[in-house]
């Protein structure tokens, strides 16, 4: 879910019999409900500690789905129950980060080239020359993206030695949204008379091939 610190100043419980639960809410279903832990006839110490990632398999939700943990801790004959509400984005992490490992953009960056990648062909200004589209990913062993990038390299090089194939990643749609713009205001972008080939997702798939890298992309 992310990093939060917590001080647990002093644990002192009294009682030495309960259990700690947990139920899943998609969208106001019930879609998980099991035990975290349960302890009898010793007092209990010391934090317990999970990561939500574990505890369910959010692959199995449909992107979009409104999500609500409930933690339910019963100690003798008192109850104690926290619900929390995923944020959109939390939740969208969660099932999205089940599914794939991220998403991924592909483009060719030119060193010396001018804006209409023709007149006065070099110049200092590093321009971007083609976006590819954004992509979803698997990886079994490793992303390998780098790997598919130098490949694309190697096929869609407009410019000689001028140029390079670089790559934007993000863990989530929403991330990718925030963060990359950011990015991409550091170049100008070429505005060419022609057309100029740029990869499709086959391109990506045959690149992955190429190098016998077990990743998988998706529009």
């Amino acid at each position: 879910m992310g990093t939060e610190e917590v001080e647990i100043v002093e644990r002192n419980y009294t009682d030495s019999q309960g259990g700690l639960y947990l139920q899943i809410y998609a969208n106001g279903k019930q879609v998980n409900r099991q035990g975290l832990s349960g302890f009898s006839g010793k007092e209990m110490r010391v934090a317990y500690v999970w990561t939500v990632n574990d505890w369910f398999d959010f692959s199995r939700l449909d992107s979009g789905a409104k999500l609500r943990v409930d933690i339910t801790n019963i100690r003798g004959s008192k109850t104690l129950s926290k619900s929390m509400v995923l944020t959109n984005e939390e939740s969208e992490a969660l099932v999205f980060n089940g599914k794939y490992d991220g998403l991924v953009q592909y483009y060719y960056v030119c060193s010396k080239c001018n804006a209409d990648l023709q007149t006065n062909y070099y110049s200092d200004a590093q321009r971007i020359v083609w976006f590819s589209g954004k992509y979803k990913f698997k990886a079994d062993r490793g992303s390998g993206l780098d790997r598919v990038a130098s490949c694309l390299g190697e096929r869609f090089n407009t410019t000689g030695s001028n140029g390079y194939v670089t790559l934007m990643r993000a863990n989530t749609p929403a991330e990718a949204a925030r963060e990359w713009p950011m990015a991409y205001q550091a170049y100008g972008r070429v505005q060419p008379n022609g057309r100029i080939d740029k990869p499709g997702i086959e391109d990506l798939q045959a690149c992955a091939r190429s190098k016998r890298l077990q990743v998988t992309f998706e529009q």
